[in-house]
């Protein structure tokens, strides 16, 4: 974070991707419990920019397409911080693309290293 006469910025760090790939596939395991990684229909994901992603596809091995409205929101907007996922969950309820009984994992990344996550079923 720097807070200067010119206003608040964010500082993103480049090691976020090496983070993801060393420290995300077990805390979403571990977060998940009785859940399994293949039961995940959807991933709302925080779109911390293209390496992010990237490191998210290959440590939990998400199929390309299951990122889809994350990559359009990315496009589209770009990183605003971890209320990013906000706009990617919007796109998921505006596309209608969570349908009962299907489960999601919402995740976002935040300042210092910090990661939310979230499981979400659908309803009607």
């Amino acid at each position: 974070w720097d807070f200067s006469s010119s206003g608040f910025h964010v500082i993103f760090s480049r090691d976020i991707p090496t983070i993801v790939k060393t420290r995300v596939a077990d805390e979403v395991h571990s977060f998940l419990k009785t859940e399994k990684i293949e039961q995940i229909d959807h991933y709302i994901i925080h779109p911390g920019g293209k390496k992010v992603l990237e490191a998210f596809q290959e440590v939990l091995e998400i199929p390309e397409e299951k990122l889809d409205i994350t990559r359009q929101v990315l496009k589209e907007n770009g990183n605003m911080s971890s209320c990013t996922v906000l706009y990617v969950l919007n796109e998921f309820i505006e596309q209608q693309q969570i349908h009962p009984g299907e489960i999601g994992l919402i995740s976002a990344l935040g300042p210092g290293f910090s990661a939310e996550m979230i499981l979400v079923e659908g309803t009607h």
